[in-house]
């Protein structure tokens, strides 16, 4: 099933470019093959698609911020060169503390967005299982209400 579901979707894409443009005959033919796989597995697959979309996006953001790294270290050396150069020498910069400096930093942003995740995935492991329990969680469930209303 997943072959025909990506065959369709490769040839929609090569006829069409980005897929705007999908005649209803190929779209029809999607929604078959899409129709025809469980919801669980659909379940499955667009999670595991939304984590793989998720850790490619953090892989982009580390190497941004590394190439921004790169070029202000590459900036900082260039003038202390000149710097160096003008005056004789005569003051030096402490390099290798700004870089420790800035990989803690780095290391702290990554560690509270590390936490952000895990802060986001337990909200959301909350909600589902709220939703599987079919009620909703309160904050006194274990206290009996003062008033007998009849509902349970």
């Amino acid at each position: 099933m997943t072959e025909q579901l990506r065959e369709g979707m490769g040839q929609a894409k090569q006829a069409h470019g980005d897929g705007a443009g999908v005649p209803t005959s190929s779209l029809a033919q999607q929604r078959g093959v899409v129709s025809k796989l469980g919801r669980d597995e659909l379940e499955d697959r667009f999670l595991r698609l939304y984590e793989e979309n998720l850790l490619l996006k953090k892989h982009g953001r580390n190497q941004e911020d590394k190439i921004k790294r790169m070029a202000t270290k590459l900036l900082r050396l260039v003038n202390d060169k000149k710097k160096t150069e003008q005056e004789g020498g005569v003051k030096k910069r402490d390099v290798e503390l700004e870089e420790m400096m800035e990989d803690l930093q780095g290391k702290v942003r990554d560690l509270e967005y590390q936490n952000n995740l895990l802060k986001d995935k337990l909200m959301s492991a909350k909600h589902q299982l709220a939703t599987q329990q079919g009620k909703k969680p309160t904050a006194y469930s274990r206290v009996p209400p003062r008033i007998d209303t009849g509902t349970v």
